[in-house]
């Protein structure tokens, strides 16, 4: 004789909740595929443990790469290794610490200079990790070093005319810049 006890259960809402998660995850990984900067998340000691899509296409590092424990400062050349640890200690401290500036290393030893803000992922009462995002600055340094040089040509035509050159405010009518050779015309003329 086989005597069978058992035991049923009705798992639907349980099914239910699993297929709302993995929706929800499926749903929050596309939305940041979408994203035109780097989304990213580690662990407590730096392990990235999920970036978007054009995580891949500015680092060049695959999936398996991420995988195999790959920390966030290995993407960032030697020289700032040891400030985005502290950076990390603190952010993990609860301090906002904003963007903070960063040169990028690729997988392919080529660099970028990039913004890193990140706030802590807390579990229980306790931070467990780091969530944040990574922006590409090269298009805003390269715009930054042709003003610089736009401002550098701009005052030496300026302040090598010949003539006497003044610019007055508009709306208080005080001078904002002369060249040195205003000061021939007018050497008692206040200037700033």
């Amino acid at each position: 004789k086989i005597d069978i006890i058992g035991v049923a259960r009705d798992i639907t809402e349980r099914k239910k909740a699993e297929e709302a998660l993995k929706e929800s995850e499926k749903r929050s990984r596309e939305l940041s595929d979408l994203l035109p900067e780097v989304v990213f998340e580690t662990d407590a000691t730096g392990r990235i443990t999920f970036v978007n899509q054009i995580a891949f296409d500015r680092f060049g590092y695959s999936q398996e790469d991420y995988d195999e424990g790959l920390n966030a400062a290995q993407m960032l050349i030697p020289e700032d290794r040891d400030r985005a640890m502290e950076e990390i200690d603190r952010v993990l401290s609860g301090a906002d610490i904003g963007f903070t500036e960063y040169t990028a290393l690729r997988k392919n030893g080529s660099t970028f200079p990039i913004m890193i803000h990140s706030t802590p992922i807390i579990r229980g009462n306790m931070p467990v990790g780091l969530r944040g995002i990574i922006v590409d600055i090269s298009e805003r340094k390269k715009m930054e070093v042709e003003l610089k040089a736009s401002l550098q040509k701009f005052r030496t035509i300026f302040e090598g005319a010949t003539d006497g050159i003044i610019a007055v405010d508009p709306e208080t009518t005080k001078i904002v810049f002369a060249n040195p050779q205003i000061l021939l015309y007018n050497p008692a003329l206040p200037l700033f």
